[in-house]
């Protein structure tokens, strides 16, 4: 009996954590993206109840204009809220960013390709939503695309 009510609970927890989890049907391909930059995070700030803003330093742009921020989708731990789809980038660190144009400016979120290229240290580290070296590989993609060194 005990051993029945105990795989009962993990099911039940393991049904909690599958409805809750972050899960993108589709990461657009690489021309569909209005904005591709390579840029450093100066600063996170509040935007609305569902995002926040960065204010960012770019690096290298690759598609469209230069930015100084950009809206992301979901929460950040900085702010004092997350969710299971945030990009959880820090002050400091260095992201490929992939967004699209809005009425309120460029916008990314974690159902995109945006990728931490490098931590604060300036290691590069190239993850993102858990793929390592995906940063890495997305930069040797960008740099074949666009034709850059």
């Amino acid at each position: 009996m005990k051993k029945r009510i105990f795989v009962l609970i993990q099911l039940i927890l393991l049904g909690i954590n599958i409805s809750i989890a972050c899960e993108c049907w589709k990461i657009p391909p690489l021309p569909s993206y209005e904005y591709i930059a390579w840029v450093e995070i100066k600063n996170i700030e509040a935007y609305d109840d569902d995002s926040h803003q960065i204010k960012i330093s770019t690096i290298r742009q690759f598609e469209g204009k230069l930015e100084t921020r950009i809206i992301v989708s979901g929460g950040n731990s900085y702010l004092g809220w997350i969710s299971s789809c945030d990009l959880e980038e820090r002050k400091g660190e260095e992201w490929l960013i992939f967004g699209r144009k809005s009425a309120c400016g460029i916008i990314t979120g974690y159902c995109t390709s945006s990728t931490l290229y490098k931590t604060k240290e300036k290691e590069i580290v190239g993850r993102t939503n858990m793929h390592l070296n995906s940063g890495i590989i997305a930069m040797e993609r960008l740099e074949r695309f666009f034709g850059c060194e």
